[in-house]
Order: C-alpha cells, then sequence, then structure tokens
C-alpha cells in the first residue's frame, strides 16, 4: 500500500514510495494535485527535458513545469508501463530510480512562448488544438537527496519530434 503522507504527519518515504506517490498525485483524475506533487520535491530541485530542452531549476520554476503541463495537456498521463521494471540503485549516493513511463493528453492550451527563457520547439510552436493527444513512450530518471528521499532530480527522456507529430497530424480513430 502506497504512503500518502499529509503535511501534519511528515514521513521519510523510501524512493520507491516517492515514485508512487508521484505518479499517483500526476495522474489524479479530474484534475492532478500540483501541491502533492511538489511535497515530494527537494526545496532546490531540477528538472531537465530530454538533453536539449530546457532545463527548470529551482522549487519556483519546477511548479512553473508541472502547472504548464497540467494547463496545456488536460487529462494528462504519467503511467508506468505494464511491463516496466524499475532500475535502482538505492546504495549509490545519491538514490535513483530508472522507469519507462507512457506520456498522454489532449493538447488543450498553449506551451511557454517563443522569446522567453522556457521556448521549446517543436511544442511551443504548435497552435492547441484539442482533436489533437500525445502517446508517447519515455524514460524518467529520479535522483533523490540522500537523507530525506525528496526528488532533486528529474530528467524526462522523450521524443519531442514524435510528439509534434502527434500533435499535429489529424487523429485518425
Amino acid at each position: 500500500m502506497t504512503l500518502h503522507p499529509t503535511p501534519a504527519a511528515p514521513a521519510i518515504l523510501t524512493p520507491d514510495q516517492v515514485v508512487d506517490n508521484f505518479l499517483h498525485y500526476v495522474n489524479l483524475q479530474p484534475k492532478p494535485d500540483l501541491g502533492g506533487v511538489m511535497s515530494l520535491f527537494d526545496p532546490d530541485p531540477m528538472v531537465g527535458i530530454t538533453n536539449y530542452g530546457p532545463q527548470y531549476n529551482g522549487f519556483g520554476q519546477v511548479k512553473m513545469l508541472w502547472r504548464q503541463i497540467f494547463f496545456a495537456f488536460t487529462d494528462f498521463s504519467f503511467e508506468e508501463q505494464q511491463s516496466n521494471v524499475r532500475l535502482s540503485n538505492p546504495a549509490a549516493p545519491p538514490p535513483m530510480i530508472c522507469t519507462q513511463v507512457s506520456i498522454t493528453g489532449q493538447h488543450t492550451g498553449a506551451w511557454f512562448a517563443k522569446g522567453t527563457k522556457w521556448y521549446s520547439p517543436p511544442l511551443s510552436d504548435i497552435v492547441p488544438d484539442s482533436s489533437r493527444m500525445m502517446y508517447l513512450d519515455a524514460c524518467a530518471v529520479f535522483r533523490f537527496t540522500p537523507a530525506s528521499n525528496q526528488i532533486k532530480q528529474l530528467s524526462l527522456y522523450f521524443d519531442r519530434y514524435l510528439m509534434s507529430q502527434h500533435l499535429t497530424l489529424p487523429v485518425t480513430l
């Protein structure tokens, strides 16, 4: 059973429990729990989108990223694949977990605009259209702060150009 600590009763979770809670909060419907997601991050985290995308450094920027994801993609889903095996090395500092996920969502809101620090082609250049969905396989690498097991770094690796194709080509059922 996954623990979901409340602010009144904080607990140090294992890295696996942190990932379980992250997936729970991100996938809550009808609306993800941004506060729950952010409660799992270190006070000074970093999130990177592939090796070439923008990097979000610090609590405020990481919170802004997740708020933007939840705004731009209604019905956003970040699910571990059923055949997935989590790879981890809890003894190596810092602890980390690598897992294969599927990312889906209906594109209903704009991404960061050209001229902003977080401009991210090709996604930023796509006009949102609620008839378009993304379905992507991705690799998520979580690194944890050793003392607290909070997420210190999250790296997401996926094909941004395949994402672009999903969001610009007509949907076929």
